[in-house]
């Protein structure tokens, strides 16, 4: 069975965007949340390894 990795980002506004990821790593989600958070941000995860 393929999987395809996707991260759902919600601030606290209430503003969501998804994205699909080419691999579930820590630097293809870098590339994705490096543009949209602060530099002091909370980040809420459902615990996936990376």
């Amino acid at each position: 069975m393929d999987q395809t990795p996707v991260m759902v980002v919600r601030d606290r506004a209430g503003h969501t965007t998804g994205f699909q990821l080419e691999k579930l790593d820590a630097l293809h989600m870098q590339e994705v949340l490096q543009p949209l958070v602060d530099r002091e941000p909370v980040l809420c995860t459902d615990g996936a390894s990376v």
